[in-house]
């Protein structure tokens, strides 16, 4: 098996890049990176390559980023590194269909969201914070606008909104019966780390948040959460 953290396999035409951390569930590390970056490069000025196709190895697409690196002090070359970096695969001038199956969490996310497409399997999950940081609202917000004006341009504005007004209604109904009948009354607790690209790294940016469930209400309190978050 390869040792490289991203291997790269040339096929007839296209380019099949694989995360290589399985038994680490293909965390994302600044070493992953730097080759996932390198091999970009490499595909943007390589003419006999027109696609590229990128997906995990083993049992995930990626579980995110890797919590043990940032907390042994890893740090990227500069503010805004890893953005740069997903920033020049959009820009990629032919197409990257990100494969997903399994995980797909946090940073993650944003490197399947940097694609041109993205083929989910049926075991695909996705998540992200409760708080996303600011590069994963982003494209968060360019896919939303893509898909309402190819839905407009193909439905009319009328039946779109008539859709959206149906829609809201029932997933509101829904997600509170959701709540109230599938998520135990009681408290939960979670502590995560932030994506801190471009804030101060002076001091570790911790997400801290305990959920108060009972009935279909469900209140938050981010007490201890990091001021950068």
């Amino acid at each position: 098996m390869s040792t490289d953290l991203v291997c790269r396999e040339d096929r007839d035409g296209w380019s099949l890049l694989v995360l290589n951390r399985p038994d680490k569930l293909n965390a994302l590390t600044i070493p992953l990176f730097k080759q996932l970056r390198q091999h970009i490069a490499d595909i943007r000025t390589d003419d006999s390559v027109r696609c590229v196709i990128l997906r995990g190895a083993g049992k995930c697409f990626s579980a995110g980023n890797d919590l043990a690196g940032i907390g042994a002090g890893e740090r990227p070359e500069s503010r805004g590194w890893h953005s740069e970096t997903l920033r020049m695969m959009e820009k990629l001038p032919k197409p990257v269909i990100a494969a997903v199956h399994g995980h797909c969490y946090t940073g993650a996310l944003e490197v399947a969201l940097a694609a041109d497409f993205i083929f989910a399997a049926d075991n695909a999950r996705f998540g992200d914070l409760i708080l996303p940081d600011m590069k994963s609202l982003y494209q968060s917000l360019l896919l939303g606008e893509r898909l309402l004006f190819e839905t407009i341009d193909r439905y009319e504005e009328g039946a779109f909104l008539g859709a959206i007004s149906y829609s809201c209604d029932v997933s509101a109904d829904a997600m509170r019966n959701a709540i109230r009948e599938r998520i135990p009354d009681g408290i939960y607790e979670g502590e995560d780390a932030l994506d801190c690209d471009g804030a101060s790294t002076d001091r570790a940016c911790r997400l801290k948040v305990r959920i108060t469930k009972v009935g279909d209400r469900m209140e938050f309190d981010f007490s201890g959460t990091s001021r950068q978050a």
